[in-house]
């Protein structure tokens, strides 16, 4: 979850002459993340589990609806999560409702 969820700094990580100043500036989603790790990890756990299903102990059989019990509840427990982090922290991931600038008309 540490890819999808915003890198929030502390207050004392700005500058001392950035810290006077009170203009909300727009800063990006930075990730806690780096997305190379984050695809570094992907692969590694794709191969584990590639090797994993050639291994005859470990076909267990698995009653379904425990499964998607289980997928509703870690879901749950994963949104309630990200969701009160948002609302700590007041952002949103998407372009829905965040204020846009108007432009003048002039292009270059």
């Amino acid at each position: 979850m540490d890819y999808y969820t915003q890198e929030v700094p502390s207050p004392s990580s700005k500058p001392e002459f950035l810290r006077f100043c009170e203009v909300e500036e727009f800063r990006p989603f930075l990730r806690k993340l780096p997305e190379l790790k984050f695809w570094n990890s992907c692969t590694i756990c794709l191969f584990i589990s590639i090797f994993c299903t050639f291994l005859s102990f470990l076909d267990v059989p698995v009653f379904w609806p425990i499964l998607v019990m289980y997928f509703f509840l870690l879901f749950y427990v994963t949104m309630k999560r990200q969701i009160s982090h948002m609302i700590k922290y007041r952002y949103l991931p998407f372009t829905y409702g965040k204020p846009r600038h108007q432009s003048n008309g002039m292009r270059f």
